[in-house]
């Protein structure tokens, strides 16, 4: 058959089946078959004799259908994806921005959190059986973010997200939506179930053995227990040599020096030394940084001039025009992970209307990152009578207008590398009743949970700041201190004596703990519409209680070591919420012509907080179906966010970093090597000058320091920000013709989602580049008293001293895009082929960084964190694909996962001097699985089968997402599960 006719008489078939629909009806009425979640019909005939609450709703309906978008992940999914955490198998899903803990580069310790729409981790909500998690940290990359990598596989049971504004229901922080984790309630016998998997470079070793129990007791089996433990560990993922690809040089010069206070070297010094090297007057500009070679001799930080890499390991390379080290061999790409954890889940049934019920949960974590490059205290002083000075660079030091000036000395311990793992201990119980009355169709539910999570990072070998200065100014180079001195000019700093002097072990501790009170109320009213079901309603009242502190060690809170994250102490501080909620559920039409059902759905919540005070958010939804295969829906939410426990109570946290990229793309605006400077003209000479920066040295041949030192603290002030969610969309489950016409199911779903009063904590460096108006649009007026210009300090030679980053309620964020997901099933053969897709297209995701400022729009854009909280990369297009094949208990499938390509964020930030774009992104994982017989199933898979390796953002070396693409490489899994 032509494929035009065949076309021609599909879509005949489905617009007659639509059209006899309208005019006739359908004998079947819409709540005889359940539709499931995403859309799905059920094929179980008795589930429309039970009422079951759908994520995004707290009302009981027997039709299961949301007028929310919702996806539903199942626990095959789960089991068959290889990972061996729920946070990474959700990241597979189109419509998180990554899964992780807020670190773009690389994975570090600590918690796992979900972060949709690329609105950040502290904006989606995660919940555990429809009950809220309390928050884990305060201090880290992304503080505020709530863990949801604690949870074992074993007794999760399918995983429902809600892509849009929920806070009417749930309550704040479900801004840009909800993950529902909903575990297992109906198990019977014992489960024994065994995973495990290794990269193909021969490490990422995953292990993942569990052990589940359900089973009925007492009399007339009124009650059900379930228990179960697991045991998690994933191996280190080395970073290099065994994956050069990964191998970002962004540290600063090892041994570079630079001018502090003072003239420049002279260009007739620098002739002198690199001539007698063998270069010409003139090859090296006095303007360039100076590094040490191996010898003692000299290189030009820019170019690369006479730079000699013998025994350094290939740690150097040329980026931008610019030398910069890389890591060391023994750092992970991701971190080693040990985790153990039990559950229990019980219920037992006091009479015919009532249930008592109590839950636990306990799980023990333990991270290590891997040995790093120590590039802590990364700048300092050194006085000119330092024993060490190599000879050359005493001749380019004497050749400076004020020769006994001190200079700069930017130094990373390569010899002296540090360690940061994590250890996290986590408890949830909760105890309640539910049950029904029996005068009316009502039910209820009454529980207290309490949480319990002790976060602590872990730090081994960090320089200690006071002893490396004693050393540094000591007149034998510390020598009469510890043996040999430290040499801060040599690759081998130090004998073992003086590392065990120099180096600090510390550590912090983060504890949180919440209390939750919560009674809900439920079931039918009286019907009002025509020939329509009667209303249904549901009221909640909850009080919570959050209370979390922060205990750095004394080498921590006094800036005696410089840490990744961390701070002074916070003491235990509470935030306490009352809140009442209702919904209302009303049928308006069903069963009529032109109409086989419309529902609205209307919601409103009052939270009373103890710090922000009362908000309202409030919610108008509506599902209409004209006929029994399509459904449109819709819907108005008003969310909020309140500020978290970090952005209200943080105290100063002072770090030492650096601008990135390293010039001439990134670097102070001030300096005379980057592309900002060259391009700023006299407006942003005028601007650094007022902003601190001498004339005598801006106008001079000397380049600034790339450093970024700032500090981060919070902000008792804010308010809670306040975001307008729309959603429109359609569901499409035809109910006519063949079998392979009725097994289609496609929705497709349009969102938008302003956020106003942005609780907003720019990056230091954005701060900084947004002040001297980089982008063109941050600061047009090259004006001084500019918010971020404000937040900058620099000392008397120019020098950046500190950056002030503290959360405000600034400007607004506005994103929409729109989400499609079709599943078709269609036998095959002897057996079923099923083909389904996830997608997104993300049209707009637009920044306003401060009331009266435009928007920017960053969609298609690699932002490398720009955003800070925001995500770092928002690709215009994300799909999940997957198409299998089941026959006799043999199930095979393949999942395909695209990323758009993007352009680079220096085409907003730089448009004079963009770096390149990015490609897009293809990869394909295979699985395969086989019940042997009713106890035992198999199970393999590869991942990444083709070994993409992970896409660069701008072509710069290594500079890449661990969110979007897969940094592994090609992998292997297998698992059996023993049924009893």
């Amino acid at each position: 058959m032509a494929k035009g006719t065949l076309l021609r008489q599909v879509k005949c078939a489905l617009f007659a089946g639509i059209a006899m629909e309208l005019v006739l009806g359908s004998p079947a009425s819409a709540q005889d078959v359940p539709a499931k979640a995403d859309g799905k019909q059920s094929n179980n005939s008795d589930a429309s004799n039970e009422a079951i609450i759908v994520t995004g709703s707290r009302i009981k309906r027997r039709d299961y259908v949301t007028a929310s978008p919702l996806v539903t992940v199942g626990e095959d999914i789960l089991q068959g994806s290889g990972k061996t955490n729920v946070d990474e198998a959700l990241a597979l899903l189109p419509q998180f921005n990554g899964v992780g803990n807020g670190a773009s580069i690389a994975a570090f310790p600590g918690p796992k959190a979900i972060n949709l729409r690329g609105l950040g981790e502290i904006r989606s909500l995660p919940l555990l059986d429809g009950r809220r998690l309390p928050p884990s940290t305060i201090v880290g990359f992304t503080p505020g973010i709530t863990d949801i990598s604690f949870i074992p596989n074993a007794v999760i049971s399918n995983i429902e997200v809600i892509s849009g504004g929920a806070s009417a229901v749930y309550g704040a922080d479900a801004v840009a939506g909800v993950v529902n984790i909903k575990t297992r309630d109906d198990f019977n016998g014992v489960e024994v179930s065994f995973d495990y998997g290794i990269a193909e470079v021969g490490d990422g070793e995953n292990v993942d053995l569990s052990l589940l129990y359900g089973g009925d007791f007492g009399p007339d089996k009124r009650g059900h227990i379930m228990l179960a433990g697991s045991y998690t560990r994933r191996g280190e993922v080395a970073q290099f040599p065994a994956r050069p690809y990964l191998n970002r040089p962004t540290t600063p010069l090892y041994g570079s020096a630079n001018v502090i206070g003072g003239s420049p070297f002279s260009q007739s010094a620098i002739d002198q030394v690199f001539g007698s090297y063998g270069f010409a007057p003139g090859t090296v500009p006095a303007t360039t940084n100076i590094g040490i070679n191996p010898d003692g001799t000299l290189f030009a930080g820019v170019g690369g001039t006479n730079l000699d890499t013998t025994g350094l390991d290939g740690y150097y390379s040329i980026v931008n025009g610019a030398v910069v080290a890389g890591f060391p061999s023994n750092q992970f790409a991701l971190s080693k992970t040990d985790k153990y954890s039990a559950f229990v889940k019980a219920d037992y049934e006091l009479t015919d209307n009532v249930t008592v019920y109590a839950q636990g949960i306990y799980t023990k974590a333990k991270e290590i990152r891997g040995q790093a490059v120590n590039t802590t205290a990364l700048i300092a002083s050194v006085p000119v009578t330092n024993p060490f000075i190599p000879t050359d660079l005493q001749t380019l030091l004497a050749s400076r207008s004020n020769p006994d000036a001190n200079f700069t000395l930017f130094n990373s311990f390569i010899d002296l590398p540090t360690d940061w793992g994590s250890e996290t201990q986590t408890w949830q119980a909760v105890g309640g009743l539910r049950g029904t009355f029996d005068f009316a169709d009502i039910n209820w539910d009454i529980y207290y949970s309490h949480t319990s999570i002790d976060f602590a990072n872990q730090y081994f070998g960090y320089i200690n700041t006071k002893r490396r200065l004693a050393l540094i100014n000591a007149p034998d180079g510390g020598a009469s201190i510890c043996e040999g001195g430290l040499n801060m000019f040599s690759y081998q700093h130090v004998s073992q004596e003086c590392a065990d002097y120099l180096t600090t072990d510390a550590e912090d501790m983060t504890k949180s703990r919440q209390d939750v009170v919560e009674a809900t109320v439920g079931g039918k009213l009286f019907p009002i519409g025509l020939g329509a079901s009667p209303m249904r309603f549901a009221l909640t009242g909850t009080w919570r209680k959050n209370g979390m502190s922060y205990t750095p060690s004394d080498e921590v809170a006094n800036g005696i070591i410089q840490v990744p994250i961390g701070g002074q102490a916070v003491p235990y501080r509470t935030v306490t919420v009352k809140e009442i909620a209702g919904e209302l559920l009303i049928p308006v039409l069903q069963d009529v012509p032109f109409a086989r059902s419309l529902n609205i759905n209307l919601g409103g919540r009052y939270s009373d907080y103890s710090t922000a005070g009362g908000v309202e958010t409030y919610r108008v939804e509506a599902d209409y179906r004209p006929v029994d295969s399509v459904m449109l829906r819709g819907g108005y939410e008003r969310a909020v966010r309140a500020g978290s426990f970090s952005e209200l109570f943080l105290p100063p946290s002072y770090t030492q970093s650096q601008f990135l990229p390293t010039p001439p793309v990134g670097g102070d605006p001030c300096s005379i090597d980057t592309n900002a400077n060259a391009a700023g003209g006299n407006a942003l000479r005028q601007l650094c000058i007022a902003t601190g920066v001498p004339s005598s040295y801006y106008d001079g041949s000397v380049a600034l320091p790339n450093y970024l030192p700032y500090t981060t603290q919070g902000n008792g002030t804010v308010q809670p920000e306040k975001a307008d969610t729309v959603t429109l969309g359609l569901v499409f489950q035809p109910d006519f013709g063949p079998n392979w016409v009725r097994n289609f199911n496609a929705t497709i779903d349009f969102y938008s989602i302003k956020i106003k009063g942005l609780i907003s904590r720019p990056t230091a460096s954005d701060v900084v580049t947004s002040c001297y108006n980089v982008d063109g649009k941050s600061n047009p007026g090259y004006d001084p008293n500019d918010i971020n210009c404000q937040q900058i300090s620099r000392d008397s030679s120019g020098l950046l001293s500190n950056v002030i980053v503290v959360p405000q309620n600034i400007g607004a964020l506005k994103t929409k895009g729109i989400d499609v997901q079709i599943d078709w099933k269609v036998d095959l053969g002897p057996g079923k082929l099923r083909v389904g897709t996830y997608m997104n297209f993300l049209l707009e995701f637009a920044f306003q960084r401060s009331a009266g400022l435009p928007f920017v729009d960053y969609a298609g854009l690699s932002a490398d964190n720009f955003l800070g909280i925001f995500g770092d990369h928002h690709p215009r297009f994300k799909a999940t694909t997957n198409v299998g094949y089941n026959i006799n208990g043999f199930d095979a499938f393949m999942i395909w996962r695209h990323v758009s390509g993007m352009q680079d964020l220096t085409q907003v930030t730089s448009p004079s001097s963009p770096l390149p774009d990015t490609a897009s992104y293809d990869v394909f994982d295979v699985h395969a699985s086989y019940q042997i017989n009713d106890t035992f199933t198999v199970r393999g898979g590869i991942t990444n089968v083709f070994d993409r390796k992970p896409n660069f953002l701008g072509d710069v070396q290594g500079l890449t997402s661990f969110r979007l693409y897969d940094p592994i490489g090609r992998a292997y899994s297998m698992g059996v599960t023993a049924t009893f």
